[in-house]
């Protein structure tokens, strides 16, 4: 049973628990895919949209490491232009693009870290 987005009575500790949110950023980025988008407009998107379909699920729940490692692994797949079949060089280290920008990276946000901040709000 799903309830403004969120299922009911699932354990979110499971990975299987978080599959509408994988099956989101597929089909988020499967329309963008037919588009030529440049280095920066695969950012914008990585940056604006992808970062922030997950945003419910992260201020309600913890989410697990491989779940995070799956959303990650999508967003560099994205950005360097290639998809789940075939595999792009990566230019620059990830630890690198998901710096701020003041630091020198590319202002790519964290997920873990987010996930902490947003559950912070309920202590």
């Amino acid at each position: 049973m799903v309830y403004l987005g969120l299922p009911l009575g699932a354990n979110m500790r499971l990975a299987k628990s978080w599959d509408p949110v994988i099956q989101k950023f597929h089909s988020r980025l499967h329309s963008w895919k037919g588009r030529f988008l440049s280095f920066a407009g695969r950012l914008e998107l990585l940056k604006s949209v992808l970062s922030s379909l997950p945003l419910f699920y992260l201020s309600m729940f913890t989410i697990p490491v491989l779940v995070a490692k799956k959303l990650v692994r999508i967003q560099r797949t994205c950005l360097w232009g290639g998809t789940t079949i075939t595999k792009k060089l990566c230019l620059i280290a990830w630890a690198k693009i998901a710096k701020p920008k003041e630091h020198g990276g590319l202002g790519v946000e964290n997920l873990l870290l987010k996930n902490q901040s947003l559950l912070f709000k309920w202590l």
